[in-house]
Order: C-alpha cells, then sequence, then structure tokens
C-alpha cells in the first residue's frame, strides 16, 4: 500500500479510491474536496463503492484506484 500513497503519486490524480471487499470503499481522497461527490450516494449497500466511484468518473476525475481491503 505504501507505492501507493507516496506523495508523487497525486500528481497523477484527481482522487484516490479504495475499495472495500463487501463492496463499499474504505478509502477516498480527492484533491480538490466536493461534497457533491457523496451526496445520494447510497451507503451500507453492496453497490455503494461502484456508485461512488462512477460518480468520480462522471465528474471528470481521474481516479487511482487503490487495492480492495477488508474494512470494519
Amino acid at each position: 500500500l505504501a507505492p501507493a500513497l507516496a506523495p508523487d503519486a497525486w500528481e497523477r490524480c484527481d482522487a484516490w479510491f479504495g475499495p472495500a471487499e463487501d463492496g463499499g470503499f474504505w478509502a477516498l481522497g480527492l484533491a480538490q474536496p466536493d461534497p457533491a461527490l457523496l451526496r445520494g450516494v447510497p451507503m451500507s449497500v453492496p453497490e455503494t463503492g461502484a456508485v461512488q466511484r462512477r460518480r468520480l468518473v462522471e465528474a471528470g476525475l481521474r481516479v487511482r484506484d487503490l487495492p480492495v481491503l477488508l474494512d470494519v
């Protein structure tokens, strides 16, 4: 995970997205925070992560995917 979090990694993306094994996500980092990117995304359902990632892409952001991990 450490190489994915290297400071220079931000230069090539607008958002970091860490999907979780259960369909959610464990991390979301934005170069330019925008609460609207989270509004309306259903939480605690199997498609949460897919909906959130699609929202980022549809907003025109360059998304860097982090490893799939188990969240608690």
